[in-house]
């Protein structure tokens, strides 16, 4: 449904980046329960962002649920926190097949799929991520896992 949105609405208010950390923490527990893969939160940022804490949460999930559906049940999901000079950046790393880059460059279009869903996760990231001023991005390789960097303007 927000993809279908002509214009999505975020309503973004303050909240503590290690706040945001445990709510992380909490959600990939949720995606990766009954699985062997291992995430883990790594929080190196600290002071507040404006965010539309549901719709950012959307973003964790949709991410942790494509990597799940690369790593099937095994594997290693590594979310890091970092301040920059005016934003923060989530990076969101998996060490499952990756993509070639033909592939890469195309996630974020709607009904880019593996086979599996609608396809419209990783267009629903982006579209949320930009509503906040941000930007997302993807770096992989076949073999090589897949790397997603979401940057949100720091408050």
């Amino acid at each position: 449904l927000d993809y279908a949105r002509e214009r999505l609405i975020v309503s973004p208010s303050p909240h503590d980046v290690s706040d945001i950390s445990s709510l992380i923490e909490k959600d990939l527990q949720e995606v990766f329960h009954n699985t062997l893969i291992h995430p883990n939160v790594v929080l190196s940022a600290s002071g507040k962002l404006r965010v539309d804490l549901d719709r950012f949460r959307r973003v964790v999930r949709n991410l942790a649920v494509n990597a799940l559906a690369a790593l099937g049940d095994r594997g290693h999901f590594t979310v890091t926190i970092e301040n920059q000079a005016d934003s923060c950046c989530f990076l969101f790393e998996d060490d499952g097949p990756g993509v070639s880059e033909s592939v890469a460059d195309r996630l974020f279009e709607p009904f880019t799929t593996s086979g599996r869903g609608a396809g419209l996760g990783l267009a629903v990231v982006k579209r949320i991520v930009q509503a906040h001023g941000g930007d997302v991005r993807v770096n992989s390789s076949p073999g090589q896992g897949c790397r997603f960097l979401v940057e949100v303007p720091a408050a």
